[in-house]
């Protein structure tokens, strides 16, 4: 096998992806979340590493490493570009990605987007309720980005309008009851009882 610091970044990502590509690594038989986010993870977790390996490795930030691009040192890079520009919906994508590609995690990067594209909702709880049934309860962090983004009036209108039987409207549904204190299980078990 190629140790990691002679792997090519195409291998790297390669071996990576094919992590966040495989339904086992989720859990199960099924990718649990979406597939078009799936996607996306998989576009901008490839993005983060390639624009991260483009930086000339002059570049004061490759001081002290291997000189590798790594979901490790994308996760310190894109940090500052976001630290830099809060607005860059860029780096929010690729720090989602990075993020959820080897092990799952925060879902703060990819809240301020909802605002943008209300649908997002949908991808916010799923990522949070997946986050939670590995173990990890998200169901505070989801709390708090939802009253972040009460404030949005299109979000507000989605929170507080009829919500279908559908995915998004089920998120709908979840993102409600967490907002009224719920945990993320309970609000997710609230959705299998009839009305």
């Amino acid at each position: 096998m190629t140790g990691v610091s002679e792997e090519s970044v195409a291998e790297y990502l390669d071996r990576v992806m094919s992590w966040l590509k495989n339904p086992s690594w989720w859990g199960g038989p099924e990718r649990p979340l979406d597939p078009v986010l799936v996607e996306r993870f998989a576009y901008y977790f490839r993005r983060g590493i390639e624009l991260l390996d483009a930086v000339p490795r002059d570049d004061p930030f490759w001081q002290k490493t291997n000189m590798k691009a790594t979901t490790f040192k994308a996760s310190i890079w894109f940090r500052q570009v976001l630290d830099a520009d809060p607005g860059d919906a860029e780096a929010r994508w690729i720090l989602t990605a990075l993020s959820v590609a080897p092990y799952g995690g925060p879902i703060q990067y990819l809240a301020p987007l909802v605002p943008e594209d209300p649908y997002i909702l949908r991808w916010l709880v799923d990522l949070a309720v997946w986050n939670t049934r590995q173990g990890d309860d998200f169901s505070a962090d989801l709390r708090e980005e939802l009253h972040k983004l009460e404030n949005d009036p299109a979000v507000r209108s989605l929170l507080e309008g009829p919500a279908e039987n559908d995915e998004l409207g089920r998120s709908v549904k979840v993102a409600r009851s967490v907002l009224a204190g719920k945990s993320i299980t309970e609000a997710v078990d609230g959705l299998t009882l009839p009305d």
